[in-house]
């Protein structure tokens, strides 16, 4: 475990590859894994037939991984069945077809740092877990939390290498990266579209109104391409007051009714900036 964990990048493996571990070598049914951040848990991986859901979030003292968050301290019991004062395991409204009744929670505090997660081992019978699993959940703590900053950290700078900063979109370079592997499915007879987006007399805008005002334009007109395609299609920022959005699976036909679509959104959608409606038109391709 401790070789396979520092190979996985991106947050929500690491915590996913930390459950399973905790599973294997604690003889657990279940496991969870949560980021504690500015006193809100949030779970990234639950292993287990049932339980709660990945992304589900919960407050300070909310539940024994809240507890154990804010207090820092490890929580290992049997929990009496049908005891109203039982507090949820992972998040309020928890629901379970089998209560976990053995559970041990342990925060992940790196060294010198505040508690960057929560892992949580349970399992459904009346047998504790034993010393030996808890040392090992324990000691496994700060190294886990190092593992799960990092790759915290990995993703912020993603995220940043990958973002325009002014509208939130994809950047050219992340767009370019995209396209080549769109482009590469098209040749196996997928259909694949592109539009090319940009802003009617922008330096108009400019010199009207100063630069403020269209960096204003720019963000409005991101967050309306990125409001107006599916999950599966990608807006991106290509340079100045020129944007794309790449269609996977769509054709000639429909990507003329997206960009009317978009056109005409765009249209009726002034820009509200420092009091004064600034009225936007695009030209697409």
């Amino acid at each position: 475990m401790l070789q396979r964990l520092p190979r996985e990048v991106e947050t929500g493996a690491v915590a996913a590859e930390l459950a399973h571990s905790a599973i294997r070598l604690g003889n657990g049914t279940g496991a969870a894994v949560a980021l504690w951040e500015d006193g809100v848990g949030r779970l990234l991986a639950v292993i287990g037939d049932d339980g709660v859901p990945t992304g589900a979030v919960f407050g300070p003292l909310e539940s024994e991984m809240a507890v154990a968050a804010v207090h820092g301290v490890k929580i290992v019991k049997l929990r009496r069945r049908a005891d109203a004062r039982t507090l949820p395991l992972a998040v309020p409204g928890e629901r379970w077809a089998f209560e976990p009744r053995s559970i041990a929670v342990v925060p992940l505090i790196a060294p010198g740092l505040e508690t960057v997660g929560v892992l949580a081992l349970w399992r459904q019978d009346d047998e504790p877990f034993d010393d030996d699993t808890v040392e090992f959940l324990t000691t496994l703590g700060p190294f886990a939390a190092l593992q799960l900053r990092q790759s915290r950290a990995f993703g912020d700078l993603k995220v940043h290498a990958e973002r325009d900063p002014l509208t939130g979109l994809a950047n050219r370079r992340a767009f370019e990266a995209r396209l080549a592997r769109e482009t590469e499915r098209a040749r196996n007879g997928l259909p694949l579209a592109m539009l090319v987006v940009d802003v009617d007399h922008f330096k108009a805008i400019n010199d009207r109104y100063g630069h403020e005002a269209g960096d204003a334009v720019l963000a409005a007109l991101g967050a309306l391409l990125q409001a107006s395609v599916r999950d599966a299609d990608l807006p991106a920022r290509f340079g100045g007051e020129e944007f794309v959005v790449l269609l996977p699976g769509t054709d000639l036909p429909a990507a003329a009714e997206i960009a009317e679509r978009i056109r005409r959104r765009v249209e009726s959608s002034p820009v509200d900036w420092n009091d004064r409606r600034i009225d936007v038109r695009v030209s697409i391709g």
